[in-house]
C-alpha cells in the first residue's frame, strides 16, 4: 500500500498509513469483539478508539491528546 507508514496495525509489526491502520483496527475491534456497551447508543469504541490511535501515533500526539480525542469521540458518538 502506498503512503506514508505511520501507524501500528493491532498485533502485527507492521505499519501503515494512518486511515487505514485505522479501518484495518476497526475491523479487528469488531472481528474480536472488543466492544463496550452504552445502552443507550450502542457500541462505539471499534469506530473512536482505533481512529484515535492511528491519528495520535502517526501525529506524534501525547497521551493526553489522545484521551481527549477518545473523550470527544464518545461525546459526539453517545448523543441522542
Amino acid at each position: 500500500m502506498g503512503g506514508r507508514k505511520e501507524s501500528t496495525v493491532f498485533g502485527e509489526r507492521v505499519l501503515l498509513p494512518a486511515p487505514y491502520a485505522a479501518y484495518i483496527n476497526g475491523f479487528l475491534a469488531n472481528v474480536l469483539d472488543m466492544d463496550d456497551n452504552y445502552f443507550g447508543m450502542g457500541h462505539p469504541a471499534p469506530a473512536i478508539v482505533p481512529t484515535a490511535l492511528s491519528l495520535a501515533e502517526s501525529r506524534g500526539l501525547s497521551g493526553i491528546d489522545l484521551i481527549s480525542a477518545v473523550v470527544a469521540g464518545y461525546e459526539i458518538a453517545t448523543r441522542g
